[in-house]
């Protein structure tokens, strides 16, 4: 005889129920038959789960008749409380989760060692793309002439040239290329739009290096190696081939473009005017007396500029001592060998050239008071006239020191 004992979760208290070994057997037969038809969750799609336990088994000589029909016994009641539909469905059982001979634990831990390791390696990469990401959030985006082309005021401000004026420049720079740079290795990394504006930013705001290294993410030598280079090449474009090779306007050329200030003078080919810009003090003694301006009251260095009546720059001397008058200037630099007969020259008082002027060629200056009280009506008259046409080379001076390059003149710069 066996006596199982069965607690019920629901009720809390034990049922006692006596079989024979042989009607033990026979029962689970039969209800391990009746247990097929066990009704399947409609919702989940899983076997309604057991809610019992057993609490303990006497000794007997087929214990494992008794806990197969403790199993059953107790999947036939839970199925009897439902109603089962006409057809069911058996869900089949898992092995490795319902018998203890498919114990794979080894297995298992094995794999998730492995899975650790693998979710520690992403994380890793996770954590370093995020730092790569906030890194990019952070920093300044390079700067570029496609992020200043289309603003005029930006474009005057950085380079002093308007957009059609820039695209003109670069053709000029792409018929030209490819370059010898200065420092003997080519520069790949920018196109020659940008190249052009790190060196106009230079000549026009006098940036350092460094400061134009950051702004366009690249190396201080780079800046230097270009700058270098499209400053020798822009001389060699404008300075010699324009205005030395193309020289001066003719007087016809003049005549076509000519202003109403100098409806006066129209045989003036040229307005002349002397610049000064700021030097360092020089450490020789010799260079410091030769380079002080008693104008100026400064050490500064002297250019002698010309324009055209429409107010086009077309001569521009070599860099002479403060000290140098303008007439020696004049004398010096070989600008009245590019006049002729019937032109005509407008200066100030300083420029004081009659005895230099070639044959032909007239200079028309203010008078002078001398020893007089004061001017007489026409030739009041005459200064006004001549100070309303000279205005354009005092403004063509004005745009060259706004280039703030010339800020700043080194002491050992080399002079005439």
């Amino acid at each position: 005889m066996a006596t199982i004992a069965v607690i019920e979760p629901s009720n809390a208290h034990e049922k006692h129920i006596d079989f024979t070994p042989r009607e033990l057997k026979l029962k689970a037969i039969d209800l391990v038959t009746q247990v097929c038809y066990l009704r399947v969750d409609e919702q989940t799609g899983n076997g309604i789960p057991m809610t019992g336990y057993v609490a303990a088994i006497s000794k007997m000589e087929t214990r494992s008749w008794a806990l197969l029909f403790f199993h059953t016994a107790r999947l036939k009641r839970l199925s009897s409380s439902l109603n089962p539909p006409e057809t069911t469905t058996c869900t089949p059982l898992d092995p490795v989760l319902d018998h203890s001979y498919c114990d794979t634990s080894a297995d298992c831990q094995a794999h998730s060692k492995d899975q650790s390791k693998e979710v520690s390696v992403l994380e890793k990469q996770i954590a370093k793309l995020q730092e790569e990401v906030t890194r990019l959030k952070l920093q300044k985006p390079k700067m570029s002439i496609s992020d200043i082309i289309d603003h005029t005021e930006k474009m005057l401000l950085y380079t002093s040239f308007p957009a059609d004026v820039f695209n003109v420049i670069v053709g000029m720079l792409s018929r030209m290329a490819p370059f010898n740079y200065y420092a003997g290795w080519a520069v790949t990394c920018f196109s020659i739009e940008d190249q052009l504006l790190i060196t106009l930013m230079k000549l026009r705001l006098n940036y350092r290096d460094m400061d134009l290294a950051v702004r366009f993410g690249t190396s201080r030598a780079t800046v230097s190696n270009i700058i270098n280079t499209y400053v020798s090449v822009l001389h060699e474009i404008f300075f010699d081939g324009v205005l030395k090779e193309v020289g001066m306007p003719s007087q016809l050329k003049c005549k076509g473009s000519l202003p109403k200030s100098f409806e006066e003078f129209a045989s003036a080919r040229i307005a002349m005017d002397a610049t000064e810009v700021i030097q360092d003090v020089p450490s020789d003694m010799n260079c410091q007396s030769l380079s002080y301006s008693s104008y100026k009251s400064r050490h500064t260095v002297k250019a002698v500029t010309c324009v055209a009546p429409n107010g086009a720059l077309v001569f521009s001397s070599e860099l002479y001592p403060g000290s140098t008058s303008d007439s020696a200037i004049v004398d010096h630099c070989g600008v009245l060998d590019q006049l002729h007969a019937g032109d005509l020259i407008l200066a100030d008082k300083g420029f004081n050239i009659f005895d230099k002027l070639p044959s032909g060629v007239s200079l028309n200056i203010p008078p002078f008071l001398s020893n007089k009280a004061h001017f007489t009506k026409e030739e009041a008259k005459l200064c006004y006239k001549i100070g309303k046409a000279r205005i354009h080379v005092e403004r063509a001076n004005e745009r060259i020191k706004n280039y703030d390059i010339l800020n700043h003149i080194p002491a050992h710069i080399l002079m005439i």
